[in-house]
Protein backbone atom coordinates (compact mmCIF):
# COMPACT_ATOMS: atom_id res chain seq x y z
CA UNK A 1 0.00 0.00 0.00
CA UNK A 2 1.56 3.25 -0.88
CA UNK A 3 2.22 6.10 1.52
CA UNK A 4 -0.56 8.47 0.19
CA UNK A 5 -3.17 5.31 0.68
CA UNK A 6 -1.86 4.36 4.03
CA UNK A 7 -2.30 8.25 4.94
CA UNK A 8 -6.06 8.02 3.31
CA UNK A 9 -7.09 4.98 5.51
CA UNK A 10 -5.40 6.54 8.30
CA UNK A 11 -7.74 9.97 8.33
CA UNK A 12 -10.68 7.01 8.02
CA UNK A 13 -10.05 5.08 11.04
CA UNK A 14 -9.37 8.29 12.42
CA UNK A 15 -12.45 9.81 11.79
CA UNK A 16 -14.33 6.78 12.66
CA UNK A 17 -13.05 6.79 16.22
CA UNK A 18 -14.14 10.21 16.28
CA UNK A 19 -17.79 9.26 15.45
CA UNK A 20 -17.59 6.79 18.15
CA UNK A 21 -17.26 9.13 21.04
CA UNK A 22 -17.91 13.01 19.55
CA UNK A 23 -21.71 12.50 21.09
CA UNK A 24 -20.60 12.34 24.60
CA UNK A 25 -17.36 14.44 24.25
CA UNK A 26 -16.37 17.56 22.62
CA UNK A 27 -18.42 18.72 19.56
CA UNK A 28 -15.06 19.30 17.65
CA UNK A 29 -14.53 15.94 17.00
CA UNK A 30 -17.63 15.30 15.25
CA UNK A 31 -17.15 18.16 13.13
CA UNK A 32 -13.42 16.91 12.24
CA UNK A 33 -14.88 13.70 11.66
CA UNK A 34 -17.52 14.97 9.22
CA UNK A 35 -14.78 17.27 7.16
CA UNK A 36 -12.24 14.32 6.86
CA UNK A 37 -15.20 12.27 5.37
CA UNK A 38 -16.29 15.61 3.01
CA UNK A 39 -19.63 15.42 4.92
CA UNK A 40 -18.90 19.43 4.97
CA UNK A 41 -22.50 20.64 5.79
CA UNK A 42 -22.92 18.01 8.55
CA UNK A 43 -19.74 18.94 10.03
CA UNK A 44 -21.15 23.22 10.10
CA UNK A 45 -24.05 22.37 11.26
CA UNK A 46 -22.85 21.15 13.91
CA UNK A 47 -20.05 23.42 15.05
CA UNK A 48 -22.95 26.29 14.23
CA UNK A 49 -25.57 24.54 16.36
CA UNK A 50 -23.19 24.04 19.55
CA UNK A 51 -20.72 27.42 19.07
CA UNK A 52 -21.91 31.45 19.33
CA UNK A 53 -21.14 32.95 16.18
CA UNK A 54 -18.77 35.38 18.05
CA UNK A 55 -16.85 32.02 19.38
CA UNK A 56 -12.97 32.68 20.10
CA UNK A 57 -11.83 29.04 19.94
CA UNK A 58 -8.95 29.18 17.01
CA UNK A 59 -10.03 25.27 16.30
CA UNK A 60 -13.65 25.83 15.99
CA UNK A 61 -13.25 28.55 13.95
CA UNK A 62 -10.94 26.97 11.51
CA UNK A 63 -12.88 23.92 11.34
CA UNK A 64 -15.58 26.36 10.28
CA UNK A 65 -13.56 27.68 7.69
CA UNK A 66 -12.71 23.79 6.31
CA UNK A 67 -16.53 23.07 5.69
CA UNK A 68 -17.46 27.06 4.36
CA UNK A 69 -15.02 25.79 1.69
CA UNK A 70 -15.61 22.23 1.42
CA UNK A 71 -19.17 23.67 0.48
CA UNK A 72 -17.75 25.80 -2.13
CA UNK A 73 -18.58 29.08 0.86
CA UNK A 74 -14.95 30.78 -0.04
CA UNK A 75 -16.40 34.23 1.47
CA UNK A 76 -17.41 32.55 4.20
CA UNK A 77 -14.34 30.43 4.83
CA UNK A 78 -12.32 33.45 5.13
CA UNK A 79 -14.28 35.58 7.08
CA UNK A 80 -13.35 32.17 9.43
CA UNK A 81 -9.75 31.86 8.93
CA UNK A 82 -9.36 35.79 8.96
CA UNK A 83 -11.31 35.67 12.41
CA UNK A 84 -8.48 33.13 13.36
CA UNK A 85 -5.59 35.23 12.63
CA UNK A 86 -7.27 38.55 14.79
CA UNK A 87 -6.49 36.00 17.51
CA UNK A 88 -3.42 34.64 16.72
CA UNK A 89 -1.62 36.71 13.72
CA UNK A 90 0.85 33.73 13.63
CA UNK A 91 -1.37 30.76 12.19
CA UNK A 92 0.46 30.35 9.18
CA UNK A 93 -1.97 27.63 8.25
CA UNK A 94 -4.78 30.27 8.00
CA UNK A 95 -2.89 32.56 5.84
CA UNK A 96 -2.63 29.43 3.49
CA UNK A 97 -5.93 28.69 3.47
CA UNK A 98 -7.06 31.55 2.38
CA UNK A 99 -4.88 31.63 -0.36
CA UNK A 100 -6.37 28.09 -0.99
CA UNK A 101 -9.79 29.79 -1.06
CA UNK A 102 -8.79 32.47 -4.01
CA UNK A 103 -6.99 30.22 -6.09
CA UNK A 104 -10.24 27.68 -5.80
CA UNK A 105 -12.51 30.98 -6.90
CA UNK A 106 -9.97 31.43 -9.68
CA UNK A 107 -8.64 34.88 -8.08
CA UNK A 108 -4.77 33.70 -8.25
CA UNK A 109 -3.03 36.67 -8.07
CA UNK A 110 -4.78 37.14 -4.78
CA UNK A 111 -3.66 33.32 -3.70
CA UNK A 112 0.20 34.16 -5.23
CA UNK A 113 -0.20 37.26 -2.76
CA UNK A 114 -1.45 35.35 0.19
CA UNK A 115 0.56 32.81 -0.26
CA UNK A 116 3.85 34.91 -0.39
CA UNK A 117 2.52 36.59 2.68
CA UNK A 118 2.94 33.33 4.44
CA UNK A 119 6.13 33.63 3.11
CA UNK A 120 7.17 35.98 4.69
CA UNK A 121 5.79 34.95 8.29
CA UNK A 122 9.16 32.75 8.05
CA UNK A 123 7.02 29.36 8.20
CA UNK A 124 9.05 26.12 9.43
CA UNK A 125 10.52 23.91 6.60
CA UNK A 126 7.99 21.74 5.82
CA UNK A 127 5.23 24.27 5.60
CA UNK A 128 7.80 26.64 3.47
CA UNK A 129 8.14 23.93 1.36
CA UNK A 130 3.81 23.45 0.60
CA UNK A 131 4.13 27.33 -0.22
CA UNK A 132 6.66 27.18 -3.01
CA UNK A 133 5.38 24.12 -4.34
CA UNK A 134 1.70 25.95 -4.42
CA UNK A 135 3.23 29.14 -6.09
CA UNK A 136 5.15 27.56 -8.34
CA UNK A 137 1.90 25.36 -8.89
CA UNK A 138 -0.07 28.84 -9.89
CA UNK A 139 3.01 30.32 -12.09
CA UNK A 140 2.80 27.06 -14.09
CA UNK A 141 -0.31 27.63 -15.02
CA UNK A 142 -0.96 27.63 -18.95
CA UNK A 143 -1.37 31.21 -20.18
CA UNK A 144 -4.00 31.07 -22.71
CA UNK A 145 -7.70 29.42 -22.67
CA UNK A 146 -10.21 28.54 -25.27
CA UNK A 147 -13.79 26.90 -26.03
CA UNK A 148 -16.07 25.52 -28.39
CA UNK A 149 -19.74 25.38 -28.43
CA UNK A 150 -22.02 23.36 -30.68
CA UNK A 151 -25.66 23.82 -30.59
CA UNK A 152 -29.31 23.92 -31.50
CA UNK A 153 -31.60 27.37 -31.53
CA UNK A 154 -35.02 27.73 -31.69
CA UNK A 155 -36.16 31.48 -32.06
CA UNK A 156 -39.64 32.42 -32.08
CA UNK A 157 -39.57 35.64 -33.72
CA UNK A 158 -36.30 35.45 -35.58
CA UNK A 159 -37.02 38.97 -37.44
CA UNK A 160 -38.46 40.88 -34.20
CA UNK A 161 -41.45 41.37 -36.34
CA UNK A 162 -44.76 42.55 -35.03
CA UNK A 163 -47.34 40.11 -34.40
CA UNK A 164 -50.53 42.86 -34.91
CA UNK A 165 -50.51 42.81 -38.90
CA UNK A 166 -53.22 46.31 -38.61
CA UNK A 167 -51.17 49.01 -38.28
CA UNK A 168 -51.55 52.77 -39.10
CA UNK A 169 -49.40 54.68 -40.91
CA UNK A 170 -49.65 58.04 -42.25
CA UNK A 171 -52.72 58.24 -41.12
CA UNK A 172 -54.07 55.26 -42.94
CA UNK A 173 -54.71 51.86 -42.40
CA UNK A 174 -52.37 49.21 -43.40
CA UNK A 175 -52.09 45.32 -43.63
CA UNK A 176 -48.70 43.99 -42.68
CA UNK A 177 -47.15 40.98 -45.24
CA UNK A 178 -46.32 37.86 -43.51
CA UNK A 179 -42.65 38.75 -44.30
CA UNK A 180 -42.93 41.91 -42.04
CA UNK A 181 -44.32 39.68 -39.13
CA UNK A 182 -43.08 37.66 -36.77
CA UNK A 183 -41.83 34.24 -37.47
CA UNK A 184 -40.04 31.41 -35.50
CA UNK A 185 -36.78 28.97 -36.69
CA UNK A 186 -35.07 26.18 -35.69
CA UNK A 187 -31.21 26.33 -36.17
CA UNK A 188 -27.60 25.44 -35.47
CA UNK A 189 -25.14 27.49 -33.50
CA UNK A 190 -21.83 27.10 -33.22
CA UNK A 191 -18.77 29.38 -31.48
CA UNK A 192 -15.33 29.35 -30.83
CA UNK A 193 -13.21 31.90 -28.07
CA UNK A 194 -9.43 32.13 -27.31
CA UNK A 195 -7.22 33.88 -25.20
CA UNK A 196 -3.76 34.33 -23.95
CA UNK A 197 -2.56 36.59 -20.85
CA UNK A 198 1.26 37.71 -20.93
CA UNK A 199 2.52 38.75 -17.71
CA UNK A 200 4.34 42.10 -17.93
CA UNK A 201 4.72 42.82 -14.35
CA UNK A 202 3.24 41.51 -10.80
CA UNK A 203 0.40 43.61 -11.30
CA UNK A 204 0.33 43.94 -14.98
CA UNK A 205 -0.70 42.08 -17.78
CA UNK A 206 -1.70 42.09 -21.42
CA UNK A 207 -5.36 40.38 -22.49
CA UNK A 208 -5.40 39.03 -26.11
CA UNK A 209 -9.06 37.79 -27.03
CA UNK A 210 -10.63 36.48 -30.12
CA UNK A 211 -14.01 34.67 -30.67
CA UNK A 212 -16.44 33.72 -33.75
CA UNK A 213 -19.52 32.85 -33.76
CA UNK A 214 -22.22 31.34 -36.50
CA UNK A 215 -26.07 30.80 -36.42
CA UNK A 216 -27.73 28.97 -39.45
CA UNK A 217 -31.04 29.20 -39.61
CA UNK A 218 -33.63 27.34 -41.86
CA UNK A 219 -34.47 30.61 -43.61
CA UNK A 220 -31.03 31.64 -44.68
CA UNK A 221 -31.77 35.69 -44.68
CA UNK A 222 -31.09 35.18 -40.75
CA UNK A 223 -27.95 33.33 -40.47
CA UNK A 224 -25.15 35.63 -38.89
CA UNK A 225 -21.80 35.28 -38.36
CA UNK A 226 -19.64 37.63 -36.04
CA UNK A 227 -16.23 38.07 -35.66
CA UNK A 228 -14.56 39.96 -32.73
CA UNK A 229 -10.57 40.68 -31.61
CA UNK A 230 -9.64 42.70 -28.31
CA UNK A 231 -6.38 43.56 -26.89
CA UNK A 232 -5.10 45.41 -24.04
CA UNK A 233 -3.36 45.97 -20.55
CA UNK A 234 -5.25 44.81 -17.35
CA UNK A 235 -4.38 45.56 -13.96
CA UNK A 236 -4.68 44.01 -10.53
CA UNK A 237 -3.50 44.52 -7.02
CA UNK A 238 -5.31 43.57 -3.91
CA UNK A 239 -8.62 45.10 -4.12
CA UNK A 240 -8.43 46.38 -7.41
CA UNK A 241 -8.56 45.62 -10.51
CA UNK A 242 -8.43 48.09 -14.24
CA UNK A 243 -8.81 46.90 -18.17
CA UNK A 244 -8.69 48.89 -20.81
CA UNK A 245 -9.50 46.65 -24.45
CA UNK A 246 -9.68 48.37 -27.86
CA UNK A 247 -11.71 45.95 -29.50
CA UNK A 248 -13.16 45.46 -33.56
CA UNK A 249 -15.75 43.37 -34.56
CA UNK A 250 -17.84 42.29 -38.15
CA UNK A 251 -21.15 41.08 -38.54
CA UNK A 252 -23.02 39.33 -41.88
CA UNK A 253 -26.81 38.89 -41.84
CA UNK A 254 -28.13 36.72 -43.95
CA UNK A 255 -25.05 36.45 -46.16
CA UNK A 256 -24.24 40.47 -46.49
CA UNK A 257 -21.89 42.12 -44.74
CA UNK A 258 -24.05 44.34 -42.19
CA UNK A 259 -22.09 45.90 -39.68
CA UNK A 260 -18.53 47.03 -38.17
CA UNK A 261 -17.67 48.37 -35.21
CA UNK A 262 -14.70 49.75 -33.95
CA UNK A 263 -13.70 51.02 -30.49
CA UNK A 264 -12.84 50.26 -26.51
CA UNK A 265 -14.20 49.09 -23.24
CA UNK A 266 -12.20 50.59 -19.87
CA UNK A 267 -13.63 48.74 -16.71
CA UNK A 268 -12.38 48.87 -12.90
CA UNK A 269 -13.58 47.14 -9.62
CA UNK A 270 -12.92 47.45 -5.96
CA UNK A 271 -13.03 44.42 -3.76
CA UNK A 272 -14.72 46.58 -0.29
CA UNK A 273 -14.35 42.96 1.76
CA UNK A 274 -15.28 39.86 1.49
CA UNK A 275 -18.63 40.12 0.02
CA UNK A 276 -19.54 43.28 -1.28
CA UNK A 277 -17.29 44.84 -4.23
CA UNK A 278 -18.19 47.48 -6.63
CA UNK A 279 -17.86 47.97 -10.13
CA UNK A 280 -18.19 50.85 -13.70
CA UNK A 281 -17.24 50.57 -16.84
CA UNK A 282 -17.91 52.47 -20.14
CA UNK A 283 -17.18 52.45 -23.71
CA UNK A 284 -17.06 53.97 -27.04
CA UNK A 285 -17.47 52.58 -30.70
CA UNK A 286 -17.91 53.64 -34.37
CA UNK A 287 -20.39 52.16 -35.67
CA UNK A 288 -20.26 51.67 -39.98
CA UNK A 289 -23.14 49.74 -41.59
CA UNK A 290 -23.76 48.85 -44.95
CA UNK A 291 -27.24 47.26 -45.97
CA UNK A 292 -29.17 50.07 -43.97
CA UNK A 293 -29.08 53.68 -44.49
CA UNK A 294 -29.04 56.19 -41.40
CA UNK A 295 -27.22 54.83 -38.95
CA UNK A 296 -23.61 55.10 -39.18
CA UNK A 297 -22.48 56.74 -36.16
CA UNK A 298 -21.05 55.91 -32.71
CA UNK A 299 -22.25 54.03 -29.52
CA UNK A 300 -21.32 55.14 -26.15
CA UNK A 301 -22.27 53.53 -22.75
CA UNK A 302 -21.68 53.34 -19.30
CA UNK A 303 -22.71 51.06 -16.26
CA UNK A 304 -22.18 51.02 -12.38
CA UNK A 305 -23.00 48.56 -10.02
CA UNK A 306 -22.72 46.51 -6.71
CA UNK A 307 -22.00 42.63 -5.95
CA UNK A 308 -22.86 40.97 -2.82
CA UNK A 309 -21.41 37.08 -2.84
CA UNK A 310 -23.83 35.10 -1.07
CA UNK A 311 -22.05 31.58 0.11
CA UNK A 312 -21.26 29.89 -3.67
CA UNK A 313 -23.44 32.90 -6.03
CA UNK A 314 -22.82 36.33 -6.56
CA UNK A 315 -25.89 39.02 -6.37
CA UNK A 316 -25.02 41.77 -8.74
CA UNK A 317 -26.99 44.88 -9.42
CA UNK A 318 -26.29 48.19 -11.00
CA UNK A 319 -27.68 51.06 -13.52
CA UNK A 320 -26.45 51.10 -17.23
CA UNK A 321 -26.74 54.07 -19.81
CA UNK A 322 -26.26 54.08 -23.52
CA UNK A 323 -26.54 56.92 -26.25
CA UNK A 324 -26.24 55.96 -29.74
CA UNK A 325 -25.60 58.97 -32.47
CA UNK A 326 -26.32 58.46 -36.16
CA UNK A 327 -26.70 60.13 -39.48
CA UNK A 328 -30.42 59.98 -39.47
CA UNK A 329 -31.89 61.57 -36.15
CA UNK A 330 -34.90 58.63 -36.06
CA UNK A 331 -31.98 56.17 -35.03
CA UNK A 332 -30.63 58.25 -32.71
CA UNK A 333 -31.87 57.45 -28.99
CA UNK A 334 -30.88 57.42 -25.64
CA UNK A 335 -31.37 54.08 -23.39
CA UNK A 336 -31.01 53.42 -19.92
CA UNK A 337 -32.24 51.43 -17.06
CA UNK A 338 -31.56 49.07 -14.12
CA UNK A 339 -30.07 45.55 -13.95
CA UNK A 340 -30.12 42.57 -11.73
CA UNK A 341 -28.38 39.34 -11.96
CA UNK A 342 -27.51 36.02 -9.29
CA UNK A 343 -25.06 33.12 -10.45
CA UNK A 344 -23.06 30.69 -9.15
CA UNK A 345 -21.40 27.36 -9.21
CA UNK A 346 -20.28 24.22 -7.91
CA UNK A 347 -18.38 21.40 -9.01
CA UNK A 348 -20.75 19.83 -11.37
CA UNK A 349 -23.12 22.93 -12.35
CA UNK A 350 -22.45 26.91 -13.33
CA UNK A 351 -25.74 29.41 -13.51
CA UNK A 352 -26.54 32.75 -14.58
CA UNK A 353 -30.04 34.41 -14.25
CA UNK A 354 -30.24 37.86 -15.41
CA UNK A 355 -33.46 40.78 -15.60
CA UNK A 356 -33.38 44.10 -17.66
CA UNK A 357 -35.51 47.19 -17.99
CA UNK A 358 -34.44 49.40 -20.58
CA UNK A 359 -36.25 53.05 -21.66
CA UNK A 360 -35.37 54.05 -24.74
CA UNK A 361 -35.89 57.64 -26.57
CA UNK A 362 -35.46 58.31 -29.17
CA UNK A 363 -34.24 61.76 -31.13
CA UNK A 364 -36.79 62.68 -33.80
CA UNK A 365 -40.30 61.55 -35.06
CA UNK A 366 -41.02 58.67 -37.49
CA UNK A 367 -42.26 60.21 -40.53
CA UNK A 368 -44.70 57.66 -40.63
CA UNK A 369 -46.23 58.08 -37.58
CA UNK A 370 -45.70 61.61 -36.49
CA UNK A 371 -44.46 60.33 -32.98
CA UNK A 372 -41.04 60.44 -31.71
CA UNK A 373 -39.79 56.77 -31.02
CA UNK A 374 -40.04 55.61 -27.39
CA UNK A 375 -39.61 52.23 -25.96
CA UNK A 376 -39.47 49.87 -22.93
CA UNK A 377 -37.36 46.41 -23.16
CA UNK A 378 -38.07 43.58 -20.52
CA UNK A 379 -35.38 41.16 -20.79
CA UNK A 380 -34.46 38.01 -19.21
CA UNK A 381 -31.35 35.61 -19.58
CA UNK A 382 -30.63 31.89 -18.18
CA UNK A 383 -27.74 29.82 -18.82
CA UNK A 384 -27.22 26.40 -16.63
CA UNK A 385 -24.00 24.64 -17.48
CA UNK A 386 -23.49 21.00 -16.48
CA UNK A 387 -20.51 19.30 -16.33
CA UNK A 388 -19.92 15.94 -18.21
CA UNK A 389 -16.72 14.32 -16.65
CA UNK A 390 -15.94 10.84 -18.55
CA UNK A 391 -12.74 10.11 -17.85
CA UNK A 392 -11.48 10.45 -21.55
CA UNK A 393 -12.89 13.56 -21.63
CA UNK A 394 -12.60 16.45 -19.54
CA UNK A 395 -13.99 20.31 -18.65
CA UNK A 396 -16.91 18.75 -21.25
CA UNK A 397 -20.47 20.22 -20.53
CA UNK A 398 -24.04 20.50 -21.40
CA UNK A 399 -24.95 23.67 -21.84
CA UNK A 400 -28.89 25.18 -21.36
CA UNK A 401 -30.04 29.23 -22.49
CA UNK A 402 -32.85 30.98 -22.10
CA UNK A 403 -33.80 34.93 -23.64
CA UNK A 404 -37.05 36.30 -23.38
CA UNK A 405 -37.47 40.01 -24.88
CA UNK A 406 -40.66 42.31 -24.39
CA UNK A 407 -40.41 45.20 -26.22
CA UNK A 408 -43.06 47.42 -25.92
CA UNK A 409 -43.27 51.01 -28.66
CA UNK A 410 -45.28 54.05 -29.63
CA UNK A 411 -44.47 52.64 -32.91
CA UNK A 412 -46.23 49.82 -33.66
CA UNK A 413 -43.77 48.12 -35.92
CA UNK A 414 -41.31 48.15 -32.94
CA UNK A 415 -43.52 46.15 -30.41
CA UNK A 416 -42.88 42.27 -30.20
CA UNK A 417 -41.80 39.65 -27.89
CA UNK A 418 -39.53 37.24 -28.51
CA UNK A 419 -38.14 33.60 -27.23
CA UNK A 420 -34.56 32.00 -27.88
CA UNK A 421 -33.86 28.83 -26.41
CA UNK A 422 -30.17 27.04 -26.76
CA UNK A 423 -29.40 23.38 -25.97
CA UNK A 424 -25.52 22.23 -27.07
CA UNK A 425 -22.20 20.83 -25.53
CA UNK A 426 -19.04 22.85 -24.95
CA UNK A 427 -15.84 21.76 -23.93
CA UNK A 428 -12.91 23.83 -22.68
CA UNK A 429 -9.85 24.26 -21.99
Amino acid sequence: MSRYASALVFAALIASSARVFADTADPRFLAMAHNTMKEYKQACDVLETHYPADTQDVDVLFLLGQCKAGQGKFTEARRAYKSVLEIDPTADQAKAEIAASYHAEGRDSEARAAYQDVLESDPPPGVRGNIERAIAALDAQKPWYARISLGTIYDSNVRSGPSDSEITAFGLPFSLSDSSLEEDSFGFSASALAGYSQSLSPHWRMSYQGSLSHRDYENDDFDTQTVSISAGPVFQRDALSFALLPRVSGQTFGGALYRMTYGSDISAGYALDDSWSIEASSGIQGQDYFTTTGRDGFLAYGFAGVNYAVGPGRLSTGYQIRTEEADDDVNSNLAHGPRVAWQGANKWLRYYLAYQFTRSEYDAPEPAFAVTRADSTHTVDATASLGIFPSEIKNLSLDLGYSYYDNSSNVPLNTYERHISTLGVSKRW
